[in-house]
């Protein structure tokens, strides 16, 4: 989640650690394994090999893969390694 108007920006991604994030994500269990699926899916799609991050939207129609991110950020406010936290 990103600033109080819903939008995740540069200055909220990168220069602040204001963005708020949630593991495990706050999602119904079958939507959860949708996620989980279609990602396995993606990533064996494209052969993709070690560290990647599959990003969705989550729809009326359910979940949509907006990017497959094969370098995820590494800074100290990057999402990808507070996950593993």
């Amino acid at each position: 989640r990103g600033r109080e108007d819903g939008f995740y920006d540069f200055e909220t991604k990168y220069l602040d650690d204001a963005a708020e994030l949630d593991v495990p994500a706050k999602v119904d269990d079958s939507v959860a394994e949708a996620v989980r699926g279609l990602a396995i899916r993606a990533v064996h799609a494209i052969d993709c090999q070690g560290l990647a991050r599959v990003d969705f939207f989550l729809t009326d129609d359910g979940p949509v893969i907006n990017e497959i991110n094969t370098m995820p950020g590494f800074t100290t406010i990057s999402m990808y390694p507070r996950m593993w936290a």
